[in-house]
C-alpha cells in the first residue's frame, strides 16, 4: 500500500512550511487583526515617521498596521519568510483586512494590496520605520498597553486585597532573564566568496555575549533581556509587561 502524493507532500514539508499552511493558526491571525493594541503601536510608528513625499520618495505600500500584525506572525508561523507565504494568500489576507475593518480608517483601507507584505517589506519597515527613537517610543507604549491588557483579564486587579505576604501569582510581577539566540549563526567578521575569491564584511551583533545558564551551569551565546510579566492562575497565561 503506497501513500497518495498529496500525504507525500504533507510529510516532506518543514514545521516552519506546516506552520505557515496549518489552518488552526488563523484564529490567531484573526484576534491579532481584531486587536485595538495593534493598531495603537502601529499609530506610534506612523507618528514617528512623518514624511513629506512631495519632495522625493513614494508612499509606503502597506500602511503601518500591516507591518506591525507581520511580525507578530511571526510568532505564530514560525518565520519571516513562513509568515510571507501564509500571507501571499489572498483569501487569508482579504479575512485579516476583513477583521481588521471595524478598526480602520477609509483612507487607509484603501490603499491595501489584494496580498500581505512579504519579507523585503518587513527588512524595510525594521530598518528604516522603526528608528531607536520610534522604538523607545514603542516600548513605553507596550508597558501601557500591556497593563491594560492585564487588567483587562483580570490581573494585577488593584481592588483586590491581600494580607501582607500572601499574594497570589496574579498580582505579583515577575521578571526573568532570558537569553535569545543571536540571528547571526557565526562569529566571523569576514566571509571569502568561494566562486570570486571576494572578500566582504559580515554583519555583527554587538549585543551578544556569553551567559551563564541558568545562573552557572553551561555558557550560552546570545542576547539577554529582562522580561517582566504577570501570570494568571490558568497554565501557560501570563502578560509580558516589558522587555529590557
Amino acid at each position: 500500500m503506497q501513500a497518495d502524493a498529496a500525504t507525500v507532500a504533507l510529510l516532506r514539508q518543514s514545521q516552519r512550511r506546516r506552520r505557515a499552511t496549518a489552518g488552526s493558526s488563523l484564529l490567531r491571525v484573526r484576534a491579532l487583526a481584531a486587536d485595538p493594541h495593534l493598531f495603537a503601536m502601529a499609530a506610534a510608528v506612523t507618528d514617528g515617521n512623518h514624511r513629506d513625499h512631495r519632495v522625493g520618495g513614494r508612499p509606503a505600500a502597506y500602511p503601518d498596521w500591516c507591518l506591525v500584525l507581520f511580525g507578530a506572525c511571526i510568532r505564530i508561523f514560525g518565520s519571516a519568510s513562513a509568515t510571507a507565504r501564509a500571507l501571499s494568500d489572498q483569501a487569508l489576507w482579504a479575512d485579516v483586512v476583513a477583521t481588521a475593518q471595524p478598526l480602520l480608517t477609509g483612507e487607509a483601507e484603501a490603499r491595501i494590496p489584494v496580498v500581505g507584505p512579504n519579507r523585503d517589506h518587513w527588512g524595510y519597515f525594521c530598518k528604516h520605520r522603526v528608528t531607536p527613537k520610534v522604538l523607545q517610543k514603542l516600548l513605553h507604549l507596550h508597558r501601557d498597553l500591556a497593563v491594560a491588557r492585564a487588567r483587562e483579564v483580570g490581573l494585577l486587579n488593584p481592588a483586590d486585597s491581600y494580607p501582607a505576604g500572601g499574594y497570589t501569582r496574579d498580582h505579583v510581577v515577575g521578571i526573568d532573564g532570558k537569553v535569545f539566540d543571536s540571528p547571526l549563526r557565526t562569529l566571523d567578521t569576514e566571509r571569502v566568496d568561494r566562486a570570486t575569491g571576494l572578500i566582504r564584511a559580515v554583519r555583527q551583533d554587538p549585543a551578544r555575549q556569553r551567559y551563564g545558564e541558568a545562573g552557572t551551569d553551561g555558557l550560552v551565546w546570545g542576547t539577554k533581556f529582562a522580561i517582566a510579566s504577570v501570570r494568571s492562575p490558568l497554565a501557560n497565561h501570563r502578560v509580558i509587561l516589558g522587555i529590557t
